[in-house]
């Protein structure tokens, strides 16, 4: 007779602040209000080490019917010094362009022209200065604006940080990050 076994379980994947304790630099989030709710946690490693953590959202365009939900893919991003360190413009143009490659999928029918005239990669060229708050203090920041999608990045200690996304939805939330 042969014990019947169930699905394999996955390992369960480390919390926000399991990553945070490992990561060893301020690990930098978007400030709790409720079109948002943490989804997951994203972290790079280099030899080993954690050196890019990126936390992922759920968005909800109602708060109050939040069966109704979309993501925002990796859209604050913590990276601590590298070498080479790129520019925070550079970090900035990074993060956007890989949230585009990852969320902005062509539709078949849509050409490789169209699809890239809807969504133009970032360069470092777009950058322009503005300011992000962080833990309650506007901070020099810069920013790079494209037709549907937007980033922006500010230099936090030794760390970088930077948020990109979908404007639609980025336009509606509050953009203020807090240290975890």
């Amino acid at each position: 007779m042969h014990a019947e076994r169930g699905p394999v379980q996955p390992p369960a994947l480390p919390s926000p602040d399991e990553v945070a304790a490992q990561f060893g630099a301020p690990l930098f989030t978007f400030v709790a209000q409720p079109r948002l709710a943490e989804w997951a946690i994203n972290a790079e490693r280099t030899d080993g080490t954690i050196d890019t953590v990126a936390v992922l959202y759920w968005y909800f365009d109602d708060p109050h019917a939040p069966a109704y939900r979309d993501s925002l893919w990796e859209a604050v991003r913590t990276a601590r010094p590298r070498d080479p360190q790129p520019s925070l413009a550079e970090a900035t143009a990074r993060h956007l362009e890989h949230v585009i490659r990852n969320v902005g999928g062509r539709p078949e029918h849509m050409s490789l022209e169209e699809w890239m005239r809807w969504n133009p990669l970032p360069a470092v060229h777009d950058v322009r200065d503005t300011t992000l708050v962080v833990n309650g203090a506007h901070r020099p920041a810069v920013t790079i604006e494209l037709p549907r999608w937007v980033g922006y990045g500010t230099i936090i200690g030794d760390s970088t940080v930077t948020v990109a996304g979908d404007r639609a939805k980025l336009d509606t939330i509050d953009l203020a990050l807090v240290e975890r």
